[in-house]
């Protein structure tokens, strides 16, 4: 069935290469022109992350970001404008300037609108130059300049504001702050969950995990883990819940469960100290020693499984939250058709029969996406997984 569909698709695409216009899709009532800013990657990824202060690291939050290139102003190299450290090879340069203020929000409530009116607690700057190759190099959205600063904060609610220059010009962001807390860690509350990229890397002293540095954002389709910062006192009933969510309008509304997890021995460490790690741009999470002083929990994500959605993330001790946080799933380079079920339903009257055309279309939207998805995953080569490669192939030569 698979290897039918696929001769069939490929002489469908055969037939009615350059025949799918702008027109066509809009019969689907959106425009492909229209689907083309849905999926836009975000110019800035911004994340805070906290850790115990001690003595010795007195420096307890780190905030970290990355800029994708294709957000970047270059500049073609020229004899007069050659950084001298600029790279053999390249051919174009972007300078990038990122500063960072932040002010103490004590009721969590300050509006933004008043920053210009207060003074700012700290502030924190960074730049660098970044290079390409050429330029199909600089208009990438999966290469990225990475940044961080540390900090020293007592525990209390923050706001930070972002600016960011590129050769003078001055990067739009929407939005460009961002609320934070800092934890004190003495309670059985507003624990910080960190994303990770890796199991962790064994050194002689510790083990360091590196930081994901994407903001809320993961990416669709690839596994990813959390690094959990436990209280001292917990129940034996401790579970990481994984949890769709859909905006409805201004609020958030919960729907299906996507992920359990219970915690076990196996997930959980300890340390005598947690620091922050960093080797040019690549920063870790160190976690140093194996005392007792810090409980530590590591545990796998298994977002291939997971649509292409919002979901949020709990750490729960029985009924109670420790920890929270939304996260936000990215296809970057995903068929722009799918970003409409009407458009994608359109694109299939090119492998299908007339009378099942007209089916897939009937009913209302929650009917058309139920047939879509039943449709495509009677033919996904890898049902264990939520990334479809056999739909995606099609939708991506259309």
């Amino acid at each position: 069935m698979k290897n039918s569909l696929l001769l069939l698709l490929a002489a469908a695409l055969l037939l009615f290469d350059g025949f799918i216009t702008t027109t066509d899709a809009q019969r689907g009532r959106v425009a492909y022109e229209d689907l083309l800013n849905i999926n836009v990657a975000p110019a800035l990824y911004l994340d805070h992350h906290v850790i115990p202060a001690t003595e010795v690291n007195p420096e307890n939050v780190m905030i970290t970001f990355k800029m994708g290139y294709e957000a970047l102003r270059f500049r073609r190299i020229t004899s007069a404008n050659r950084p001298a450290e600029a790279p053999s090879g390249t051919e174009f340069f972007a300078n990038v300037n990122v500063i960072i203020e932040i002010y103490k929000d004590e009721d969590g409530d300050l509006r933004p609108d008043r920053l210009e009116s207060i003074q700012h607690l700290e502030r924190l700057s960074w730049s660098t130059t970044a290079y390409a190759e050429d330029f199909s190099a600089t208009r990438k959205a999966d290469v990225f300049v990475n940044g961080f600063k540390k900090t020293e904060l007592v525990p209390g609610n923050y706001l930070m504001s972002v600016r960011i220059d590129l050769d003078g010009s001055r990067m739009r962001i929407q939005p460009n702050y961002r609320r934070f807390t800092v934890t004190d860690f003495s309670g059985n509350e507003d624990f910080p969950i960190h994303l990770i990229a890796d199991d962790g890397v064994e050194h002689s002293a510790g083990k360091a995990f590196q930081l994901l540095n994407q903001g809320n954002i993961v990416w669709y389709g690839e596994d990813f883990s959390v690094l959990l910062h436990l209280p001292e006192n917990t129940g034996d009933d401790l579970r990481l819940v994984v949890t769709e969510v859909e905006r409805s309008g201004g609020d958030i509304t919960r729907r299906d469960v996507l992920h359990e997890h219970g915690l076990s021995a196996e997930d959980i460490f300890t340390a005598s100290s947690l620091n922050f790690r960093h080797d040019e741009d690549q920063v870790s999470l160190f976690a140093e020693g194996t005392g007792n002083e810090i409980r530590l929990a590591k545990v796998l994500v298994p977002n291939k499984k997971f649509p292409n959605t919002r979901f949020k993330i709990e750490l729960k001790d029985g009924d109670d939250v420790i920890a929270k946080r939304n996260v936000n799933s990215l296809w970057l380079d995903i068929p722009r058709s799918l970003l409409n079920i009407d458009v994608a339903l359109e694109m299939m009257q090119y492998i299908v029969s007339r009378e099942e055309f007209q089916q897939l279309r009937r009913g209302s939207e929650r009917d058309r996406k139920r047939r879509f998805r039943e449709f495509w995953a009677e033919r996904d080569p890898t049902p264990d997984t939520d990334f479809n490669e056999l739909m995606v192939e099609f939708y991506k030569r259309v």
